[in-house]
């Protein structure tokens, strides 16, 4: 087991990607701390598939777009487990529109949801990691965010967005041996 007893916290955990990155974490020994906030359903279909793999999955409903509760989703998993060993930036949303179309509630929903909520949880598990002096945090950015897509300006701008901050942060946390990287996939079929 890779990762046995490392403690993963993952945004956006409960569908997608984010169910198949706590699946595959807990698969690997890892004890997983899978955020969401509002899909209920999605969160008790991931409870119930980790009990009868018999895989360490909890569950953390916090919204990570208000920083109070994405600082009290870290405290309380370092509370229960006693470090914080790897991030999974994995949250975003879509809300595709040609520019000239795209409403303002569009544009700052998801500089909110895919841009601002990756700051707030990075600056927040830092606090844990720094001192360990060590970590992982990975940042799920998209090929949108490196090629630019027609009617996405939004989510092509929050994902280029992550890739400039990862890069950023890398250059910060690499002295205390915490490595920040991006990943940034093409399409894939999912619930965002």
């Amino acid at each position: 087991m890779l990762l046995k007893d490392k403690v993963a916290i993952v945004t956006g955990g409960t569908k997608g990607i984010g169910r198949a990155i706590c699946l595959l974490l807990a698969e690997e020994g890892a004890r997983v701390v899978a955020n969401f906030s509002k899909d209920v359903n999605a969160a008790e279909k991931l409870m119930a598939e980790a009990k009868s793999k018999q895989l360490s999955i909890g569950l953390f409903k916090a919204d990570i777009t208000q920083f109070d509760q994405v600082k009290e989703m870290a405290e309380e998993t370092f509370a229960q487990y006693g470090n914080i060993d790897i991030l999974v930036n994995n949250v975003g949303l879509v809300r595709d529109n040609f520019l000239m179309l795209m409403s303002d509630e569009d544009w700052d929903s998801l500089l909110k949801t895919n841009l601002t909520s990756l700051f707030y949880c990075c600056k927040t598990v830092i606090r844990k990691m720094i001192p360990q002096r060590r970590g992982k945090i990975i940042n799920i950015s998209s090929i949108s965010g490196i090629l630019g897509t027609a009617g996405q300006t939004n989510y092509a701008a929050t994902k280029g967005g992550v890739i400039s901050f990862t890069k950023s942060l890398a250059r910060e946390l690499g002295p205390f041996n915490i490595h920040v990287n991006a990943v940034a996939p093409g399409l894939i079929e999912s619930e965002v």
